[in-house]
């Protein structure tokens, strides 16, 4: 840099290059207080941001868009506390929001936080910074950077799926949109078929969990306790991610996908058990769909007929002296037990109770093979083991017909 008088004056020319995948190590960012770090796994480029744990400190990444539109920043990250993290978000100098980062299963895990806005054509400096009521440590690294027209995993409140015929499916979750502060975990919510669009089939259809790995079995049997994000892939599949369970990360990251056959009148629903751990973890498994009965609000509600069909690896139900169609819970692999329950009952000793009552409180399923009941509900349990940061997948169908 040449001597220079207060008169003179010296132009620096930088040229801000879009990264492949629009995606900005936070390494290579600007770091107000924070420091770089090789020492957990999983991380891209050549680091990540550590350190980003008190207030006055920051990262900020300077970035170039190709035109003017609606952007997605997605943050990738790990927290492996045990208690959410805030940070606010500033583009260009303007406060843009604060953004959460929960708590992961342990600081080898990472998971991603965007928001979207809109950006003019050229550079922008981007910054994630510790504001005074932030809270929480944070790892950082990388900042995607993703136009409108690319798919963003950006959850909304409800999901309709539809096979292009006679089947309409309706998954919902609580607190999928931020207005919505409902209690409700994620589900297969509404399936409706043509013959009598307005009515619900279903209760409804949702898995539950427990961990049995160590002696003191964790129970994760109520849904609602979970918290969750879902969104539509490139291929029309839904995708349904659970995430902390009443604020405590799972060591097993718990994925789940729908997809609607086109002009067939089933869907498909695949479960992804991914364990994040060094170690083997055992999971037992329930799914169980509740079935409506239209007819509940009079004097004298009708008889619906369920059953286990051991030739097709499915639970049925006959729904037609209720006014309402068959409906058949099939499983793609050999299950360890079956029940066809009464819902209104929560003995989880009696020979008909309801499936849930007895997976919370005994981890197995009384195998009733055929009931007729007023409020019908059906179920499949498996014990499986996923082994140290390998996968084991489930999957089952739903299926409907007037015959």
């Amino acid at each position: 840099m040449p001597s220079l008088k207060y008169w003179d004056i010296i132009y620096v020319k930088r040229t801000i290059t879009i990264p492949a995948n629009g995606q900005y190590e936070a390494e290579y960012a600007i770091k107000s207080g924070t420091s770089t770090n090789t020492s957990h796994t999983g991380y891209t480029g050549s680091g990540f941001v550590d350190s980003f744990d008190a207030s006055g400190k920051g990262v900020s990444f300077i970035i170039n868009v190709p035109t003017s539109d609606t952007y997605t920043l997605r943050f990738r990250y790990g927290n492996g506390s045990t208690t959410f993290a805030t940070r606010n978000l500033f583009v260009d100098g303007q406060y843009a929001g604060t953004l959460q980062f929960r708590n992961l299963y342990n600081w080898d895990i990472w998971d991603t936080v965007e928001t979207t806005m809109r950006l003019s054509a050229g550079v922008h400096q981007v910054v994630l910074w510790y504001s005074p009521g932030n809270e929480g440590a944070i790892n950082l690294d990388n900042l995607i950077v993703l136009q409108q027209t690319t798919p963003a995993k950006t959850s909304a409140r409800s999901f309709w799926m539809n096979n292009w015929s006679n089947l309409i499916g309706i998954h919902m979750a609580s607190k999928l949109s931020p207005v919505d502060n409902g209690n409700y975990g994620p589900r297969l919510a509404e399936l409706h078929f043509s013959g009598d669009w307005p009515t619900n089939q279903i209760v409804d259809a949702t898995a539950f969990f427990r961990d049995e790995t160590d002696l003191t079995t964790l129970k994760y049997t109520n849904a609602h306790n979970f918290d969750s994000e879902a969104w539509f892939e490139n291929d029309g599949t839904l995708t349904v991610k659970y995430l902390n369970y009443n604020g405590s990360a799972l060591p097993v990251q718990i994925t789940k996908q729908y997809a609607m056959v086109p002009n067939q009148n089933f869907l498909v629903i695949k479960y992804t058990f991914l364990n994040q751990t060094g170690n083997a973890r055992t999971l037992n498994f329930l799914e169980q769909v509740h079935l409506n009965n239209k007819t509940s609000g009079n004097s004298t509600p009708g008889w619906q007929h369920g059953w286990w069909d051991v030739s097709r690896n499915a639970l049925g139900t006959d729904m037609s002296q209720t006014g309402q169609f068959y409906i058949e819970l099939g499983a793609f692999q050999t299950m360890d037990s079956y029940q066809v329950g009464n819902d209104a009952d929560s003995n989880p000793n009696s020979q008909t109770s309801s499936p849930w009552y007895q997976f919370d409180a005994n981890g197995v399923l009384n195998k009733c093979g055929d009931l007729w009941s007023q409020n019908l509900s059906m179920g499949f349990q498996k014990l499986i083991t996923v082994p140290a940061g390998g996968s084991v997948t489930l999957a089952f169908y739903y299926a409907i017909g007037s015959t």
